[in-house]
């Protein structure tokens, strides 16, 4: 359309969402300068009498809920930051926490010695209890580079129409590393 300022430029990797507002058409091109925030984790609760059932999962962090963090490189270095892994699926069930890493050269793939074996602890996930959540621990794959890492739970399941081994996987946390004052 006429008028129309052109694609909006923005960094190739989003780890949260923010907004603002300006009446000035030339601000709309400028920087953003608002603060951005991971959008809120919705209670779930997984359906166990599937038997293909997929876990739930968040960080919790300070007792509360998170799908997605951005945190400077300096802080992970220090050990101030472990992630602590809430894992909703059937009590007692054995799933796979599974790290993913990004760099530009190779898009996603699995980290190496990532794995963290652990089981789920019911099958509601609902923020407002994720202080007294119990949690696994999974070490970032990385903790010296700016980038990006996300986390899966995964299930190896028998699919019982044909026998088939499948894995399920929970939906993704996305962790940013970013250089500060980069």
């Amino acid at each position: 359309p006429r008028g129309w300022p052109g694609p909006h430029r923005e960094a190739p990797r989003v780890g949260a969402i923010g907004q603002q507002v300006g009446i000035a058409p030339a601000a709309r091109r400028q920087d953003f300068v608002s603060t951005a925030t991971a959008p809120p984790v919705a209670a779930a609760t997984v359906d166990i009498a599937v038997s293909e059932w997929a876990p739930q999962i968040c960080l919790v962090v300070d007792g509360d809920c998170q799908q997605s963090l951005a945190l400077p490189v300096a802080e992970i270095q220090t050990g101030s930051f472990i992630p602590e892994v809430w894992v909703a699926g059937e009590d007692g069930a054995a799933v796979t926490l599974r790290w993913q890493i990004w760099d530009s050269e190779q898009g996603w793939r699995d980290a190496k010695a990532s794995s963290v074996e652990t089981t789920a602890s019911g099958p509601r996930l609902d923020p407002e209890a994720a202080g007294s959540a119990p949690t696994s621990t999974a070490p970032l794959p990385f903790d010296d580079r700016a980038g990006q890492a996300m986390l899966h739970a995964e299930r190896v399941v028998t699919r019982p129409g044909d026998g088939a081994e499948i894995i399920v996987r929970s939906n993704p946390l996305l962790v940013s590393l970013y250089e500060e004052g980069a």
